[in-house]
C-alpha cells in the first residue's frame, strides 16, 4: 500500500477458530490509514475480544482505499506521525535493496530478543 501510495479507511478482522468457526469484524475509520502501526493498532482493536481458544486463521484486510495522501492530517501529533512514515519509509528501501525480512522493527520481534 505504502509502496503504491495507497490508504484505507476500513479494516477488517477475520478470525478462523480451530473447529472452523468464522468471526469476521470491520470498523471503517473517519480518516484513511495507510501506516503498519495504525493499521495494527486498528485489528487489535478489532481482534483482541475474540483471541480466545485454538485459532487456525487470522487475517487482515484493508479496503475502502484511497490514492494518494488521503488521510487527513491529525491536530495533534502530525509530528510522531511524520516520524511513522519516514521510518516505514526507510525500512521499505532497506527491504527493497536487501531482502524481505533483513530488517524489522524492534517491535515485531519477541520478548527475549530471539527471532
Amino acid at each position: 500500500m505504502r509502496k503504491k501510495g495507497i490508504s484505507g479507511r476500513t479494516i477488517t478482522v477475520k478470525i478462523r477458530y480451530g473447529d472452523f468457526t468464522t468471526l469476521t469484524r470491520s470498523n471503517t475509520l473517519p480518516t484513511a490509514i495507510s501506516t503498519s502501526e495504525d493499521i495494527y493498532r486498528e485489528a487489535l482493536k478489532l481482534a483482541r475480544p475474540e483471541l480466545e481458544g485454538s485459532i487456525r486463521l487470522l487475517g487482515i484486510r484493508i479496503s475502502n482505499l484511497a490514492e494518494g495522501e488521503g488521510e487527513q492530517l491529525p491536530l495533534f501529533g502530525a509530528e510522531e506521525t511524520t516520524k511513522v512514515k519516514k521510518l516505514e519509509s526507510a525500512l521499505d528501501k532497506i527491504q527493497d535493496k536487501f531482502g524481505k525480512g533483513s530488517i524489522k522493527r524492534g517491535t515485531s520481534m519477541e520478548k527475549g530478543g530471539k527471532k
